[in-house]
């Protein structure tokens, strides 16, 4: 849940009777994406699916696989379906899920697809 869609870092401050004052930071991450799963695989093709109910709160969406040394971003319109063409159908890779508003990532969803 994020409280009136707010996501950042929220300063918390509170006093008691006799003045004294104690503070906390939180960091409010947006939520990780839902049903995260491989769809089909085919030689060389790997199809991911996910949902996403609030994409108006996000930015966009990572995904970093194993094969990978770099992290693709995918803009928050495609929270439903994308396609690995590069994948071999002998190997089996991770893929790992973010979605992204400003400076803030979701915890991480991940999925296997084994061959």
């Amino acid at each position: 849940y994020t409280a009136g869609k707010a996501i950042g870092k929220i300063k918390i401050q509170v006093s008691d009777a006799a003045g004294k004052t104690a503070s906390a930071s939180v960091s409010i991450l947006p939520p990780a994406a839902t049903g995260f799963i491989v769809t089909t695989r085919t030689t060389n093709t790997v199809t991911l699916s996910w949902a996403y109910s609030e994409t108006s709160i996000i930015d966009s969406f990572l995904l970093k696989s194993t094969d990978d040394v770099t992290t693709t971003e995918y803009p928050r319109s495609i929270s439903t379906l994308t396609t690995d063409v590069s994948a071999h159908n002998t190997t089996t890779y991770i893929y790992t899920l973010y979605a992204v508003s400003g400076a803030y990532k979701s915890q991480p969803v991940e999925i296997t697809s084994a061959p």
